[in-house]
């Protein structure tokens, strides 16, 4: 986490609101004591001593800091050439350990630390590539599923301490994306056994908040947007228009797992289903691919495009007015909890991996580096939550450990580093890195249900270096950057199609080869502009 002192050296705990953060001990006897609290746990990066004896000069010694979190091994490692994307690695993974302890917690020091929906819905797929965390959401999609209203509703938090009978829009749907994205991760239908029964009573609950298949629900919409205009926590982007859009995207969803388990007749039913509340979608809020009648943000566009409920040939005019509203904000994202995880996911769908990168790298407010030179050791809840020059936030709804905006990790791992599933368990898998500047080196490792997959690339003048491992039992479309006027090596050699390594395609920038299980080294030339 961020300093959590004042300029006073007094510390800072106004986000901890209600949370005790003292613990008490009384000794029985003079002498050394050892003492660890039990049955507590918080959230720190400082801790003040009082009440020892003044005569003893304190060293760092008499406190040992013990890291809690469940029982998970590391899943999959990252590192790059930039010490600040490097950096906001290390802040996902601290934001993982700090939250995830028996179940996903929005945060572990202010008085909540609840399982709060949005939050795991957002986070969970950069968290299954970083840990193996699939008993960790499998054992809580449990506790969702007992969570459940009768009438198909999810609570906000998980276990319901709160018993509001509140529900939202992006915070329910995790009952649908998690499923789907564990079983993308690793092939095992179980878990979409498991928990079908809980999303098709999810989306009867959202067609029960719709008339004529627009939601009136939302709630908490694009929870912490940046620079709002309305002053809302709630950001500016229509309730309606997300929770009709998440409507959708949970029937597709809940129809994929149909299809997934063979189960035809439902497969119909709610892929007819998304394919109404897209058209509803459409002809409600958008005319010509043109946000109407509500405000115009770049999440309207975001959903739109990564739930596909425009028709085809208004994509292409929708991209150009998000591209307008994020060049509005002078190339900055204006989005809040939901919208952020699908800016890389569009992006990169619309070839727009220049700008992508230009998100990311950014150092001003609002962006992941702007925190990172504020002093950041963990993910923020919101993207100001510290500045060296205006001090903390002044909101006490200021969490310091909030991984929501690690979402990105996932764009990391599958584009930067380049790998990534195309069929559930990974039995097909991409392996496409996108290079850019600034960055001349790349790279990453998963472990997925077939063994290890690993991808390295590394730029030195004109030439770009890629090494795979694909593990046994699968296979791999690789696409490699190049001048495809020249030919490349593998492994050291010039290329000559084999039984492990075709080639299937090129254009005049690309090869894309399919490759057996193996360890390979690939050296091609790129063009100028690239």
């Amino acid at each position: 986490m961020q300093k959590c002192y004042l300029r006073d050296g007094t510390f800072y705990t106004e986000n901890y609101r209600g949370a005790l953060s003292t613990n008490y001990y009384t000794a029985k006897e003079d002498g050394i004591i050892e003492y660890m609290p039990k049955f507590t746990f918080h959230g720190f990066r400082y801790v003040e001593l009082s009440g020892f004896d003044t005569s003893k000069n304190p060293s760092k010694d008499w406190v040992t800091g013990l890291v809690q979190y469940s029982d998970f091994e590391k899943n999959g490692t990252f590192i790059s050439s930039h010490p600040k994307l490097n950096q906001l690695q290390s802040n996902i993974v601290w934001g993982l350990r700090g939250n995830f302890f028996d179940i996903p917690t929005d945060c572990p020091q202010r008085d909540e630390r609840m399982g709060w929906t949005g939050d795991a819905q957002v986070f969970g797929p950069t968290s299954m590539f970083n840990a193996d965390v699939y008993k960790f959401w499998a054992s809580w999609l449990q506790s969702v599923r007992e969570s459940q209203f009768d009438n198909g509703g999810i609570p906000w938090v998980v276990p319901d301490v709160l018993y509001n009978n509140k529900v939202s829009a992006g915070w329910g749907d995790v009952c649908t994306i998690i499923p789907w994205k564990i079983y993308m991760r690793t092939g095992d239908e179980k878990i979409l056994e498991e928990n079908f029964e809980m999303m098709k009573a999810w989306v009867s609950f959202h067609e029960s908040k719709a008339k004529n298949y627009i939601s009136t629900m939302g709630f908490f919409a694009d929870w912490l947007q940046p620079l709002r205009e309305n002053g809302d926590n709630r950001g500016d982007t229509s309730k309606s228009l997300i929770g009709t859009a998440f409507f959708a995207h949970s029937a597709n969803l809940t129809a994929k797992t149909a299809k997934a388990l063979g189960k035809t007749k439902e497969f119909e039913k709610y892929n007819t289903l998304y394919k109404t509340v897209a058209k509803s979608f459409e002809k409600k809020f958008f005319v010509n691919g043109k946000v109407i009648k509500v405000a115009e943000t770049q999440t309207s566009y975001l959903l739109a495009l990564a739930f596909g409920l425009l028709s085809d040939q208004h994509k292409e005019s929708a991209k150009t007015h998000l591209l307008r509203k994020i060049a509005e904000a002078d190339n900055h994202l204006r989005t809040g909890f939901l919208g952020t995880p699908l800016l890389s996911e569009v992006l990169d769908a619309t070839g727009e991996i220049d700008l992508m990168y230009k998100l990311l790298f950014n150092e001003t407010y609002p962006s992941w580096f702007y925190s990172i030179n504020q002093g950041a050791t963990t993910i923020w809840e919101r993207w100001n939550s510290y500045s060296k020059v205006d001090g903390f936030n002044p909101q006490k709804m200021n969490s310091l450990n909030h991984y929501a905006y690690g979402a990105i990790g996932e764009w990391m791992y599958e584009r930067i580093a380049g790998i990534a599933p195309i069929e559930a368990g990974y039995k097909k898998i991409r392996i496409a890195p996108q290079p850019r500047n600034p960055l001349t080196s790349a790279s990453a490792s998963v472990q997925v249900p077939f063994g290890n997959v690993a991808s390295s690339w590394q730029i030195k003048g004109d030439k770009f270096h890629l090494n795979i491992t694909i593990p046994p039992n699968t296979s791999a479309k690789v696409v490699l950057p190049a001048d495809t006027n020249k030919d490349f090596l593998l492994n050291g050699s010039d290329f000559v199609e084999n039984t492990n390594v075709k080639l299937k395609y090129k254009s005049k920038d690309e090869f894309e080869l399919l490759v057996q299980p193996g360890v390979y080294k690939f050296t091609s030339n790129l063009n100028k502009d690239q």
